[in-house]
């Protein structure tokens, strides 16, 4: 999974990547799945394993839940910045 500066989401098949490593060190990555997710640039993004959802947060200050297939799930609307920065300070690795 991707994020993008424009808020984009991409969903990459990394299978064929690591099939045989060193015969693919210059392929292209195959996007299976590609939405725009957001109004700015996505500043985090995790899958959540247990629940098979997609979660991603924005500068536009938004955290929204998706399912695997680019239908949106949940928006939280974050209205004070001092919450978005913690927020976000947690998702980062």
């Amino acid at each position: 999974m991707l994020g993008g500066t424009y808020g984009h989401i991409r969903l990459i098949d990394l299978k064929q990547l690591f099939s045989n490593i060193y015969e693919h060190i210059f392929c292209e990555l195959k996007v299976i799945k590609s939405w725009r997710a957001h109004t700015q640039a996505i500043v985090g993004a995790t899958f959540v394993e247990t629940h098979n959802l997609i979660l991603t947060c924005s500068k536009d200050t938004n955290i929204r839940l998706w399912t695997k297939t680019g239908i949106l799930f949940l928006i939280i609307r974050f209205t004070y910045r001092i919450f978005w920065r913690l927020f976000v300070e947690l998702l980062s690795p």
